[in-house]
């Protein structure tokens, strides 16, 4: 798909269809889902334990070692979501390891998180600088929440125009940026709750998941004697927290596939995603 296609009808995006269909697919394929899951959990958990070891020693090896282990998880999931796109909208299912792809797709689908990634930067530094020019004289909580919004703003409104260009990579329809920008015309509020949608549920049960950890912290201030223990129920509820990631993954990466269908791809291929 060149980037000159023109959408030739405008469509709406069926978001109600398309994030209860998210779900159930992740359900239905779950026999198919479970071994690449499998590795999308150990990588999420890695880089989490990777993140709380780093939290006691901040020094610039261990930041390092950080980093790079965020690099690899990233480029693990990378694989994941390519598999899963192809398997939705290209028909091409592989079972066991083989699931995760790593070739041709997965570069272009590397280049096009890599385009959106520095469209996020490049939204974060210019929102930095708005606020920044703005409120030098200012120093208070209203001045931080106007930093916030001059960051977010950018993001929320070009982000999920972009979103779609990562599925069109892993088919290896293109990267561009562009291309996915028509494809959304008329549906950006449509996109942000669909993707809201994916998500919520796992970011309410992911804040939940914090409050025994608190709890742990504020009781081992009281009990010193249970430091040990409560820092071993730390690392169990990081392992629950990277199991809601890997599966919030496969929802998300489900989400963006039958968006990309109902947008881009003809009616009956559509339906077909969706039911």
């Amino acid at each position: 798909m060149s980037d000159e296609i023109l959408i030739e009808e405008k469509r709406l995006l069926p978001v109600l269809s398309v994030a209860g269909r998210s779900y159930s697919y992740v359900w239905d394929h779950r026999g198919l889902l479970l071994p690449p899951l499998a590795v999308v959990f150990l990588i999420e958990y890695v880089v989490a334990f990777g993140s709380e070891l780093a939290k006691g020693t901040p020094t610039a090896s261990t930041f390092l070692s950080v980093l790079a282990i965020a690099i690899a998880g990233i480029v693990g999931l990378m694989t994941f979501a390519v598999g899963l796109h192809r398997t939705i909208l290209a028909r091409d299912v592989k079972t066991g390891i083989a699931f995760l792809r790593v070739d041709g797709h997965l570069r272009s689908y590397a280049w096009a998180w890599f385009k959106i990634f520095c469209v996020a930067i490049l939204c974060a530094v210019i929102g930095a600088l708005v606020a920044a020019l703005t409120l030098h004289k200012v120093n208070n909580l209203a001045g931080i929440g106007f930093s916030v919004v001059a960051v977010v703003i950018p993001m929320l409104f070009l982000l999920p125009r972009f979103a779609l260009a990562l599925p069109a990579a892993a088919l290896g329809e293109g990267s561009s940026l562009r291309q996915a920008w028509r494809l959304t015309r008329g549906n950006w509020l449509r996109i942000i709750a669909v993707l809201v949608l994916a998500i919520l549920p796992f970011t309410l049960l992911g804040l939940l998941l914090e409050l025994p950890t608190l709890a742990a912290a504020a009781m081992s201030k009281l009990v010193p004697n249970m430091a040990g223990a409560l820092d071993s129920l730390k690392y169990v509820l990081v392992g629950f927290s990277a199991a809601l990631r890997a599966i919030s993954t496969a929802v998300l990466t489900v989400t963006l596939s039958l968006s990309y269908a109902a947008l881009a791809r003809p009616p009956a291929d559509t339906s077909e995603a969706l039911f």
